[in-house]
């Protein structure tokens, strides 16, 4: 019996980290599959070969794009309304499992979230999330990398003064 509860909490403590791995690829995963749907997924090798080019400019965007692992577009403009709707109950629910919310905005047009998949120092993994207020108008980007709140600081700044 000892054994067998042993093994129980075991199997529960490695699930653990798999369930809750309904994390921002597995909604990629899901919608990037639906009709009409649009993705784009640059993996690291392209990422790298970009980083190249950034690394010969001094430029703080430069500096940013070096420092992306990889890129994930998923754009639903031409997909059903239901998929927008149901993309939207998805993010919805996503809010605080894996990643927290760094920013929101909500101008006439639209609304953007801004989240982060934070680890100790740095923040692994930025996603932006917009949505038009009709709902007609619906994309999702994943920026994998190795980010510190201070190069988004410095990103939000240097674009507000131009």
């Amino acid at each position: 019996m000892k054994r067998y509860l042993l093994s129980l909490l075991l199997a529960s403590t490695m699930a653990t980290p798999l369930l809750a791995a309904d994390s921002i690829d597995s909604v990629f995963d899901d919608f990037s599959k639906v009709d009409n749907a649009d993705y784009v997924n640059v993996r690291p090798f392209m990422m790298k070969l970009c980083g190249f080019v950034g690394a010969c400019q001094a430029d703080l965007d430069a500096r940013i794009i070096s420092k992306v692992r990889s890129v994930k577009v998923l754009d639903l403009d031409c997909a059903s309304q239901a998929d927008k709707t149901r993309l939207a109950e998805r993010m919805a629910s996503m809010t605080g499992k894996n990643f927290e919310e760094l920013i929101s905005v909500t101008d006439e047009n639209e609304r953007v979230k801004i989240f982060g998949v934070i680890k100790k120092d740095y923040i692994s993994k930025l996603i932006i999330y917009t949505r038009d207020h009709a709902g007609t108008d619906c994309t999702l980007i994943s920026l994998a990398g190795k980010f510190t709140k201070e190069d988004l600081s410095n990103l939000v700044k240097s674009s507000s003064d131009n």
